[in-house]
């Protein structure tokens, strides 16, 4: 998921509302020109106004959504080959389509996990088969329900908040659900789950200390606090338990990178007060976005620390969403006709 389309999944005090989008330091001014080996297509839902990616699964199949219409959002699927499957879901009360559908995650069997909005603004959660099928979830007794993620075993991934606050949830494939908190947090948030059911996320302990967790498999958490500030919001994780994300370090917002070990390197991009990492693949390749103070850019870091910047060409700005094991990196880029999908091919 790319910020523009969620501003990053927050914790439930800064959320406006309840439905509203919840150690060595690297210099890597490295190279700012894109790697000419690459290869940058854009692509849109056919007879869509906006057309914004959310995931990639290990087969190249792009999931995410767009707007058609009176601003409704719709899921899509795209195919390595081009191709597209659009869908919505559907109220099970009357079968009318709610008003918003959002795709969040799509694993190696191209089952898709999301959440969709109907007229009261709350979320609900959905999976979606290979074959189109959907499948209506919420826990219990929450006030709104947000998958975030998948994994290989069918394993879903959210939060939801109910009258205590936010807590995170894990859905396995048969639809039960268990809940979750950090010990000692009082709101936790959920990011990501990689393809073997680590879930990486941001708890809180007060309304101004934030920090980073990783959830076994087994249920216990491994917490963390990069540079000691209390501002650490987490990311994607990668099958191997690597961590990217950002932290507030006293002069703006840096990215990192945190091993399965627990070993943290920090980043920024070219000259910039604002580095966010935004996915992370087996390789320890992160992609991001950045801004200098002159625009906001897509960046692409190795694991040695090298920084490519990553742009669209001819487009006004390039958020990625995803990276593939394969180095393919989704996202979305904007210019005067609207958002446009893209696909980065190594």
């Amino acid at each position: 998921m790319s910020r523009s389309f969620k501003a990053r999944i927050v914790l439930t005090s800064r959320m406006v509302s309840d439905t509203a989008f919840i150690a060595a330091t690297i210099s890597a001014l490295a190279s700012s020109l894109p790697a000419q080996a690459a290869t940058t297509i854009t692509f849109d839902v056919p007879g869509a106004t906006n057309t914004q990616p959310t995931a990639i699964n290990t087969t190249g199949t792009i999931t995410g959504m767009f707007t058609s219409g009176r601003y409704h959002r719709f899921g899509f699927v795209r195919s390595p080959d081009g191709t597209f499957e659009t869908f919505h879901v559907k109220n099970p009360q009357d079968g009318t389509g709610e008003r918003h559908t959002y795709p969040a995650g799509i694993n190696h069997d191209g089952v898709i996990a999301g959440y969709y909005e109907f007229r009261h603004k709350a979320f609900h959660g959905f999976v979606r088969s290979p074959h189109g099928r959907i499948t209506l979830f919420d826990v219990s007794g929450a006030n709104y329900t947000q998958p975030v993620g998948i994994d290989d075993y069918a394993d879903i991934a959210g939060q939801y908040g109910n009258n205590t606050g936010q807590h995170g949830f894990l859905r396995g494939p048969d639809g039960t659900i268990t809940s979750f908190d950090v010990p000692g947090a009082t709101g936790t948030a959920v990011s990501s789950i990689n393809d073997k059911g680590e879930i990486s996320g941001t708890y809180e302990l007060t309304e101004s200390t934030t920090r980073g967790y990783v959830r076994s498999v087994d249920g216990t958490f491994a917490t963390y606090d990069v540079g000691r500030q209390g501002a650490t919001y987490a990311g994607d994780i990668a099958a191997n338990g690597t961590v990217t994300g950002f932290f507030i370090n006293g002069n703006g917002d840096s990215g990192f990178v945190r091993a399965a070990d627990g070993n943290i390197a920090t980043f920024d991009g070219p000259d910039a007060y604002f580095t966010d990492g935004t996915a992370v693949n087996n390789s320890g390749t992160v992609v991001g976005e950045f801004d200098s103070g002159t625009g906001e850019h897509a960046f692409l870091r190795r694991k040695t620390g090298k920084i490519t910047v990553i742009d669209v060409p001819n487009e006004e700005l390039s958020y990625p969403a995803a990276i593939d094991d394969a180095g393919e990196v989704t996202g979305e880029c904007n210019d005067a006709n609207g958002f446009h999908g893209f696909i980065r091919m190594p």
